[in-house]
């Protein structure tokens, strides 16, 4: 398995019109075209208007004849038309898992799935007296026969995510 990270910045004043051509015309290409498309995230805390889109492949390989087919197809050249100005610093990248033999999460096989977001903020007090803010956005693919499994809980300091068996 590869996963693709494609990260880019939006130029100012473009966020809404992006999110709507996307929301309506390239996520229904991308499933069109049957990739295991992991989602699109913006920054909220942190570099504005900065994207961040994932990406499951099968290997490199696959990569490669899956992004040919969809760059060549008429239908993104013209939401590229579109989009194009709008996206500045786009940077691509490909990983393989680092541990090999280790499970690794995949969404090959979970097309019934879906995908799970929390976002957590959490105000750190410094020693100097000042406080900073921390985000973390935490993801997880849930099965639908899983998700009773899952259970958050809440504590004073901390947000923590558990798994508990189903009753």
């Amino acid at each position: 398995m590869v996963l693709l990270k494609i990260s880019y910045h939006l130029r100012a004043h473009h966020v809404a019109e992006y999110d709507r051509v996307f929301a309506e015309r390239t996520l229904p290409l991308i499933r069109e075209h049957g990739f295991r498309f992991w989602g699109i995230w913006r920054t909220i805390v942190g570099d504005a208007q900065e994207y961040l889109e994932l990406w499951e492949f099968d290997s490199i390989v696959d990569f490669d004849e899956s992004w040919k087919r969809l760059m060549a197809d008429p239908q993104l050249k013209s939401i590229f038309e579109i989009t194009g100005p709008m996206v500045e610093n786009e940077n691509l990248s490909l990983f393989e898992p680092s541990l090999p033999g280790e499970t690794v999460i995949s969404m090959r096989g979970a097309v019934s799935g879906f995908i799970f977001g929390l976002d957590v903020e959490s105000i750190l007090g410094l020693a100097d007296g000042s406080s900073l803010v921390c985000s973390i956005v935490l993801v997880c693919w849930v099965l639908p026969e899983n998700f009773s499994r899952i259970c958050l809980l809440k504590s004073y300091h901390e947000y923590l995510v558990t798994f508990k068996e189903a009753d």
